[in-house]
């Protein structure tokens, strides 16, 4: 039976980049990030079988650091945190045998 080490994963050249090593090139690899990220929705039924709907939504995704650009904590290229609002619009149509007839929505 063969024994298999974990650890970090292998860099190009077979190197194993540590977190320290990524700290002294003065990249931070800690983030402490609260984020409000609220969803509003609004949908009005026009009749049985006639729905229409709008949402908004704000996105949050933290910051970090690419390490698949390059071999040497040096040449990372660090991101910071980035916010979005996304906007959608449509309307639901059903047959009277409730199985969907048509459906369109548009992302703003």
């Amino acid at each position: 039976m063969r024994s298999r080490r974990c650890g970090p994963a292998p860099t190009r050249r077979g190197s194993a980049i540590r977190p320290a090593q990524i700290q002294a090139a003065g990249i931070s690899t800690h983030l402490d990030a609260k984020e409000f990220t609220p969803r509003a929705v609004l949908a009005y039924q026009f009749n049985p079988d006639l729905m229409a709907y709008a949402s908004a939504t704000r996105g949050f995704q933290g910051g970090g650091w690419n390490g698949l650009t390059g071999v040497n904590p040096v040449d990372f290229n660090s991101f910071s945190p980035e916010t979005i609002w996304s906007y959608e619009a449509g309307f639901r149509a059903e047959t009277s045998d409730q199985r969907p007839e048509s459906e369109c929505h548009r992302l703003l």
